[in-house]
């Protein structure tokens, strides 16, 4: 069936009650729904109308989010998806059970955006995290469970101070920091040293 001839017709029953019926824009099986009245059954028929519209033929679909994930990783395995552990996990644990079709971008946004107020994030970390799902929801789009990309439409400032202030440091103050992390351990205690070299130095200039 074309999606432009998707249409939710209304008939009213001997019974008094109301009945939308249509058919699956993806399997062609025939879908009824009853309604106690006819303002009921027109708010349902301009819903579904409106979501098949916008989300395309599998609209139906009972695929769920972490399902959709695993499909995506087995056919496209070097995405970076998963290249930022916590916000994967994040992700899949706040939208895994949630169907395709059901994940809005204002979901996306505000688990964002809480993500952002539990980990204290840069405006340039949450660009990152858009990055990071584009691919996995043009997929879905490819596969026709989605009609656009929600990630699409959600962009933070880009030019956006950083979270902490860029620190330059004079030439003496990096050959102090080299000699004194030369009697470290170059595996283990070196970057921990230098760390908490370099903030000793940030201190001392404030």
């Amino acid at each position: 069936m074309s999606l432009n001839q998707f249409e939710v017709k209304i008939h009213k029953m001997g019974t008094g009650f109301f009945q939308c019926k249509f058919r699956d824009p993806k399997t062609g099986s025939r879908i009824r729904k009853r309604f106690d009245s006819l303002k009921e059954a027109k708010n349902f028929k301009k819903t579904t109308e409106s979501q098949v519209n916008s989300k395309g033929e599998n609209v139906f679909s009972d695929l769920r989010i972490s399902q959709a994930m695993k499909d995506f990783l087995e056919n496209s395995p070097g995405s970076n998806v998963r290249g930022r552990k916590n916000h994967f996990k994040s992700f899949i644990d706040t939208f895994g059970v949630y169907k395709v079709t059901e994940l809005t971008q204002t979901d996306l946004r505000k688990w964002i955006l809480n993500t952002k107020d539990q980990l204290d994030l840069s405006e340039k970390t949450l660009n990152s995290i858009c990055s990071q799902f584009f691919g996995f929801f043009q997929y879905l789009m490819e596969e026709n469970y989605l009609t656009v990309n929600p990630v699409k439409g959600i962009r933070f400032n880009r030019h956006a101070n950083s979270r902490r202030p860029r620190i330059v440091f004079s030439v003496g103050e990096v050959r102090e920091i080299l000699a004194n992390a030369k009697t470290f351990s170059p595996n283990v205690l070196i970057p921990n040293f230098l760390v908490s070299h370099i903030r000793a130095l940030e201190e001392r200039r404030s």
